[in-house]
């Protein structure tokens, strides 16, 4: 299969999808971030066929949707599904198919962030018939030609690949299929965070899929702040007085820190289960005979508590009279 797009007709598709890529950075700069992938997203905007011109990919398009509520979805489960609209040979439906005339199934998206996703499967006209069997293939794989037709459709964030092995083929009837102009709102925003236990990153793709946690180096933790590992220094001096003490007695907890904008928050624990998050606190009674207090502080910005400094508390021993 030869390639059939000309010089003019890349240029046009490009120019089309700088327009398209800018209205959808526009539209979804705020987007929020969802934890889980659970609603079918829906795919907007056209493919263009150089055989069979644009294909409308949502009714809104066209503002069709009180006439004809169609549209094709990409599920949770990574199936696209439902039927898209030519004017020259009607719908196109994805999802629900069988019978198909080499392997790769209903189409869907397969890979993952790196180095990439792609659609593979088939895709159906409904116009099929005279000799024409209407299946639109996504994927070289599909029918094991890609030793001599090394195609299909990337899948980019919130969009379609643009490079020039990124087409459907669709035979003699549609022949290459650019998706280039379609789009879609991706479920989550593809982003690094910290693990819960600030000890590494982990990456979470467009479809909420999180990868591997990557933990910190040696002597690093993660920052909400910067969603990344670094080496944090926080000092400064815990004072519990006194030192020894009487039982059910209590002592005074304070704390200074060198640099005070340095961190978020500081709080005292003990061993005994007590939790002071004012400085200048008074202790419960005391009643261990080792009581140990210690100081941790969150960095500016957020992230774990940093152990900065420890004191010990002893029971005076008690004198019975003979």
């Amino acid at each position: 299969m030869i390639h059939p797009f000309s010089d003019n007709i890349f240029t046009y598709i490009a120019g089309v999808t700088l327009v398209f890529l800018g209205w959808f950075a526009v539209i979804n700069a705020n987007e929020p971030t969802n934890s889980v992938f659970d609603t079918p997203v829906e795919i907007q905007g056209y493919a263009w066929s150089p055989n069979i011109g644009w294909i409308s990919m949502n009714c809104s398009n066209a503002g069709e949707c009180e006439t004809s509520n169609y549209k094709v979805v990409i599920n949770p489960d990574m199936t696209l599904s439902g039927y898209a609209w030519s004017a020259n040979i009607g719908w196109i439906q994805f999802g629900g198919l069988s019978g198909f005339p080499a392997g790769g199934g209903n189409a869907s998206i397969v890979g993952s962030a790196t180095p990439g996703w792609k659609i593979q499967g088939w895709a159906r006209a409904l116009a099929y018939g005279d000799g024409w069997d209407g299946w639109i293939s996504f994927n070289c794989d599909n029918d094991g030609t890609c030793t001599t037709s090394d195609y299909a459709i990337d899948v980019t964030v919130g969009g379609f690949g643009t490079s020039p092995t990124s087409y459907a083929w669709g035979a003699d009837v549609v022949g290459w299929v650019s998706f280039s102009t379609a789009y879609f709102t991706p479920p989550c925003t593809q982003e690094t965070s910290c693990t819960t236990d600030y000890s590494g990153t982990v990456f979470t793709d467009q479809w909420c899929v999180q990868a591997n946690s990557v933990p910190c180096p040696s002597g690093e933790v993660c920052l909400d702040a910067t969603n990344s590992c670094t080496v944090v220094n926080i000092t400064g001096t815990l004072t519990v007085n006194p030192i020894l003490v009487k039982k059910q007695k209590t002592v005074e907890i304070s704390w200074s820190l060198d640099d005070p904008s340095a961190v978020d928050s500081c709080h005292v624990e003990s061993n005994f289960g007590g939790r002071w998050d004012t400085n200048n606190s008074n202790s419960g009674p005391i009643t261990f005979s080792t009581n140990i207090f210690t100081l941790y502080c969150v960095p500016a910005g957020g992230g774990p508590n940093i152990e900065v400094d420890t004191k010990t508390v002893k029971l005076l021993p008690s004198i019975k009279e003979i």
